[in-house]
């Protein structure tokens, strides 16, 4: 039988975790996703874009979570 050839590099995407959408990343920082919005058109947080679509990485989150303490 004929194995189907697989593509390059996806296996180091394997560890990837699922990127959030505004609603689930803001749920994580108990703020309303209008207010992620705001950060996110500030800067202020790190998001990645694909296309139209902006989301978040879990890792970044965490990583944003820990620098903003005070």
């Amino acid at each position: 039988m004929l194995e189907k050839p697989q593509a390059k590099g996806l296996d180091s995407l394997a560890g990837l975790q699922p990127l959030l959408t505004y609603k689930e990343a803001a749920d994580i920082l108990a703020v309303k996703p209008q207010t992620l919005r705001q950060w996110v058109s500030a800067k202020r947080i790190p998001y990645v874009k694909i296309g139209a679509a902006v989301r978040f990485s879990p890792d970044q989150l965490e990583d944003f979570i820990k620098g903003s303490s005070r």
